[in-house]
């Protein structure tokens, strides 16, 4: 988006233009700029009315790109038409858009927006015809003029110029008086000249606000044209700042006093007569424009790209993009790449959008706004509404001042005039099979069913068809099948993309994705996999993966991804899925409950506590037998033991919140005298000592009524590091030290050291062990 001041523009003599398109075929700056890059998918489909639509990403030197195209042929039943929303003032998001184009009777196939515009007013740089009625200046900006049949045209530095002549008839001697002016439902500019208004720049007035003169106009014959005369009168002359009416049928003429024209309204009285006349200085292609639009700069003429030190460098950067291109042969092509989306679509330099309008074939193309504007809707075979087609930079849809959109006038009758397939823009993996199926439209683009006799057919390689199966081939590439019914005549192409490459692998079993799995001893599993290429779902087939397992001799797999476990197997192995250039692994451990306790010291503890339902994992697959525990979770573990009792009154700690997942346990443990704490607070975030641990489960125990075997100072003697022993912990950790629930190592028993949670199962399970204290 951008916005000048009216009358701004910098202009090229016509030989200083040749001068830089030489250059520009000369200039190295251009070497291996590329356009959008190589494909990597494409998608490509007629749609309706002689329209074609592609969906196609690439690689180039900034990343992935994402562009989205539509074609329109000249003579056509849908053909193209430019909107500049219901007034000129204001804007519209491309849904809004289609939204009005349909309440005025129009059947949208496709939509795209098109020229700059003033973010704060919504007012477009250019010029804006619709439907023959002149609506708004060009400002010197270059245009695309659409005739009625649907032809393109480029115009540079368009320029309308309207003259008014006074015929008299007034209270005043004005007979002959006339001026000239060029700016027409613009937003008046202070120190800019004359300004004309009409019904269709605002429905409220001129939102003009700077002290000036208004001449107000009734339209007594004709309308506003590129090319043509229109008859008024004058009905009000006004000087002021308040902004002045307009109205239907009315028109208004004004300039802000620093412009210095207030002799020009004294050439006009109420209730003169007079003559207006456009013109285009001979330029026959804007005289009998019958639709138009404003555009940027001229990126590509005569099939060559111009200089770029002739276009605002301000746009050169990459960035989303919209434009506009037409062939050789008249057809149009309407251009959209998403950008600033990293890993999506990055956008392209303008240097880079101009060599791929050439690289599709354009001799001439202009460049449209872009960044957040860029936006394509269409109604594609299958759908029975529009949809917006591309992801806004934004994250939302802008509100943008005027789209062109491809529109047919044919009638819905029914008849399946463009097939298609309901499979169309589906990426397979080389060598899959896919059963195709049909949808058609008429030639209104209105769904409707598809012929019982649809025949396809493969054009361009890349498979085959027989009968209704589609059989992909073994080189990576766009297959274009085209559609056929005898008995109504209805025909169309559509595409799908074949690949030998893969983005990403999503590895299933049991019903859930896996990266791990715990397997019993004769067990059999049969693995499934998914594959995605840059987003898109791949149909893909057991056959196309490759198993590969390593590790402890747990068992086999098959090709087709089913895993048989020995009967006398253990340990761990690693199944390695492999397909597209994609390799995922998946950890197995027979006969373990968590993957990461396998040979683990601790693992018969773990096992143990585990099924007993005293220890949780941190997830379905992990323990993490060498994790500090907290103390919150240790009194977890405590409550579990004891089944889980329910707990009635107050009584918890400050720092536990009443919601928290332990606050029972830990009540629950205060009440018994378990939990002491300081008196107010537990610290259950903390991670717990050793010395803590004895203690809480050597008050455990004394409650649940089991008595250990009393330690004494001599047990505790053979620590080298007894004497930091805490005083309250001394009787618990001589006790367990006693019973050999604990026996320490290095010659240390380590009070002050932190529990992990191999640790925690151990001495759970060997203080568990001196009686039944489950339920």
């Amino acid at each position: 988006m951008r916005f000048f001041k009216s009358g701004y523009r910098r202009k090229l003599t016509a030989a200083a233009a040749a001068v830089l398109v030489l250059a520009a075929s000369l200039s190295p700056a251009f070497a291996g700029e590329g356009g959008q890059g190589t494909a990597i998918y494409q998608n490509t489909m007629d749609i309706t009315g002689g329209a074609t639509y592609t969906d196609m990403m690439s690689e180039n030197s900034y990343g992935i790109q994402h562009s989205y195209s539509f074609t329109s042929t000249p003579g056509d039943v849908t053909r193209p038409i430019v909107l500049a929303c219901d007034t000129i003032y204001g804007a519209m998001n491309i849904n809004s858009i289609v939204s009005y184009a349909q309440q005025l009777g129009y059947n949208v196939v496709a939509a795209m927006n098109s020229d700059f515009f003033s973010m704060t007013t919504g007012v477009p740089l250019g010029i804006v015809v619709e439907d023959g009625i002149y609506k708004c200046s060009p400002e010197g900006y270059n245009s695309v003029i659409f005739d009625d049949q649907g032809h393109a045209s480029v115009v540079s530095d368009t320029a309308v110029q309207i003259t008014m002549t006074n015929r008299g008839g007034g209270s005043g001697n004005n007979a002959g008086k006339y001026l000239t002016l060029t700016h027409f439902n613009k937003m008046r500019q202070n120190g800019a000249g004359l300004y004309l208004f009409d019904e269709h720049f605002s429905t409220v007035s001129t939102r003009t606000s700077s002290e000036g003169w208004a001449v107000k106009f009734k339209i007594l014959q004709g309308e506003m044209k590129t090319k043509g005369t229109v008859t008024l009168q004058v009905t009000e002359v006004y000087e002021g700042s308040s902004p002045m009416t307009i109205g239907e049928g009315y028109m208004v003429l004004t300039a802000d006093d620093t412009s210095g024209l207030d002799w020009q309204f004294q050439k006009f009285s109420v209730g003169d007569t007079v003559t207006l006349e456009t013109s285009c200085y001979g330029n026959t292609t804007l005289e009998n424009a019958v639709w138009a639009t404003g555009a940027g700069d001229i990126l590509v003429q005569n099939g060559q790209m111009t200089s770029s030190a002739g276009w605002d460098s301000a746009l050169a950067a990459k960035n989303p993009r919209s434009a506009l291109g037409i062939r050789a042969d008249g057809t149009v092509v309407y251009y959209e790449i998403d950008g600033r989306q990293s890993g999506y679509s990055n956008g392209l330099s303008m240097t880079q959008l101009a060599q791929e309008l050439i690289d599709r074939g354009c001799v001439t193309a202009v460049n449209f706004d872009g960044g957040g504007s860029s936006a394509v809707a269409a109604k594609l075979p299958g759908s029975v509404s529009t949809e917006v087609l591309t992801s806004p930079s934004d994250g939302a849809l802008r509100k943008c001042a005027t789209y062109i959109l491809l529109v047919t006038e044919a009638a819905s009758d029914g008849q399946p005039d463009t097939l298609a397939l309901e499979q169309a823009g589906t990426v397979l993996y080389q060598g899959m099979s896919m059963e195709l199926s049909y949808t058609a439209v008429d030639k209104s683009g209105t769904k409707t069913a598809a012929p019982a006799d649809v025949t396809a057919s493969v054009t361009g390689g890349y498979g085959t068809v027989s009968g209704n199966t589609y059989n992909a081939g073994w080189a990576p590439g766009m297959t274009t099948i085209s559609l056929n019914s005898a008995s109504t005549g209805a025909s169309g192409d559509s595409s799908v993309y074949v690949v030998n490459r893969l983005s990403d692998i999503t590895v299933k079993a049991k019903g859930q994705e896996v990266s791990a799995l715990n397997l019993e001893k004769g067990e059999q599993v049969q693995f499934s996999q998914t594959a995605v290429y840059h987003g898109k779902d791949v149909v893909i087939g057991q056959s196309s993966f490759q198993y590969t397992l390593s590790g402890d001799d747990i068992g086999t797999i098959s090709d087709t991804g089913l895993l048989t476990v020995r009967e006398d197997a253990s340990g761990t192995a690693v199944l390695t899925i492999a397909s597209g250039g994609v390799v995922k692994t998946v950890t197995l451990t027979v006969n373990g409950i968590f993957s990461d306790i396998g040979g683990h010291w601790a693992e018969d503890y773990i096992t143990e506590m585990y099924e007993k339902g005293i220890v949780t994992g941190v997830d379905e697959q992990h323990f993490r037998p060498g994790d500090n525990i907290r103390r919150a979770d240790f009194m977890l573990m405590l409550y579990r033991a004891s089944g889980s009792p329910a707990v009635s009154g107050d009584g918890g700690f400050a720092d536990v919140a009443d919601d928290a997942y332990y606050a029972e346990a830990v009540k629950w443990a205060k009440s018994l005298g378990i939990a002491q704490g300081d008196g107010t607070n537990f610290r259950p975030s903390d991670n717990m000592t050793r010395e803590d641990a004895f203690t809480f489960l050597y008050r455990y125990l004394e409650e649940k009524g089991v008595s250990l075997t009393a330690g004494t100072e001599e047990t505790l003697a053979g620590f080298s590091d007894a004497d930091s022993i805490s005083e309250y912990a001394l009787e618990s950790t001589a006790a367990f030290a006693a019973s050999g629930i604990v026996d320490g190592y290095g010659g240390q028993i380590n009070p002050q050291g932190l529990l992990t949670r191999a640790e925690m199962c151990k001495i759970l399970s060997l203080a568990l062990s001196f009686g039944e204290l489950q339920g």
